[in-house]
């Protein structure tokens, strides 16, 4: 995360890795996988405390970056992944 942050301060239109990384970092925000038994995520779920002030914090994180996903998807129409999550977030926020 800290490398794709440092690269988008950098850069004044974002690659297509970066659009894909953005994208699985709000589905990791979300816990779009947390129900898939093969994947990190679902084991990992038991250990958070929902009532912990971390997991407001994320919730706050996943909203604003699922609104800055929705602003890139509209003004980057030929971006396929970013046009496909914003299609996809309302299914996991």
């Amino acid at each position: 995360m800290f490398l794709l942050c440092e690269a988008m301060c950098h850069t004044r239109r974002l690659t297509r890795a970066q659009s894909s990384q953005l994208v699985d970092f709000h589905r990791l925000l979300t816990l779009e996988h947390v129900s898939d038994p093969d994947r990190i995520e679902s084991g990992l779920f038991a250990q958070i405390n929902p009532a912990s002030a971390f997991v407001g914090e994320c919730c706050l994180l996943s909203e604003k970056l699922d609104a800055l996903l929705r602003l890139i998807a509209e003004n980057e129409p030929v971006s396929d992944i970013l046009c496909e999550a914003s299609q996809k977030i309302p299914e996991v926020a």
